[in-house]
């Protein structure tokens, strides 16, 4: 099988050679074909010859204009090769030591595999409480609205069977946070078999965007997801 790992990136140059670099190496301790495909979403500071500067023929680079990590994922996604195909954040928040558990998922039959940072409570006792509170209103939502029964939705590591993804990329249209949420909604209305992988994770330097800044945002923001996958808007 070969699999295809897509790194969405905006601004990243600090840390991008040193990403997939670690990436590279666990992908090569799989003993098959891989690729590892930077989604850079228009950085300006010099990410893309950051990620050329690592020397590595496995890796290449997506570049697109800037509007947002759904829609580097969706580029990044829409040009990978693999059998299995998927995504990890750049920032390595969820460790890079994961990805053979999530290719072992796929090949026991299941169509996606996600991370969790919830699963495990001991985990998840350790994140602040006002994240914690966030994560838990928000995928409750996510459970009423879409009926996906899954713990977590929007945690940076998710690998799909390519023949699982590939009729519902295009139907994607979140550019932003909200990609990890809908393309969980499109898997759950065809049905796919989706395992969910407790993970740890460790501390990074704060992101460049917040997932939801406020309850409102994100209650708007889901009803008009639901809205347009109902074909009402």
């Amino acid at each position: 099988m070969r699999i295809s790992l897509v790194m969405p990136a905006y601004n990243e140059a600090s840390i991008a050679a040193t990403s997939v670099r670690s990436v590279d190496r666990v992908l090569a301790t799989l003993g098959g074909p891989y690729e590892i495909i930077v989604a850079d979403d228009g950085s300006q500071d010099g990410t893309e010859e950051a990620v050329h500067a690592a020397g590595l023929p496995t890796v290449r680079v997506v570049r697109r204009p800037h509007r947002g990590k759904g829609g580097a994922l969706t580029a990044g996604l829409s040009e990978a090769e693999g059998d299995f195909v998927g995504f990890l954040d750049i920032d390595l928040e969820i460790s890079e030591d994961y990805l053979p558990v999530f290719v072992s998922a796929l090949e026991e039959g299941f169509d996606v595999a996600i991370a969790s940072k919830v699963l495990d409570r001991e985990e998840s006792r350790r994140r602040p409480l006002k994240r914690r509170l966030t994560t838990s209103g928000y995928n409750w939502l996510v459970r009423l609205l879409f009926g996906t029964d899954l713990s977590d939705h929007q945690a940076g590591l998710k690998l799909f069977r390519r023949d699982a993804l590939a009729p519902i990329l295009p139907d994607i249209r979140s550019e932003g946070w909200l990609w990890d949420t809908e393309v969980l909604a499109l898997c759950a209305r065809r049905g796919c078999r989706v395992k969910e992988i407790a993970v740890a994770t460790r501390p990074v330097r704060p992101g460049h965007v917040s997932v939801v800044s406020t309850s409102w945002d994100m209650l708007r923001n889901l009803i008009g997801l639901k809205r347009r996958l109902n074909g009402n808007g």
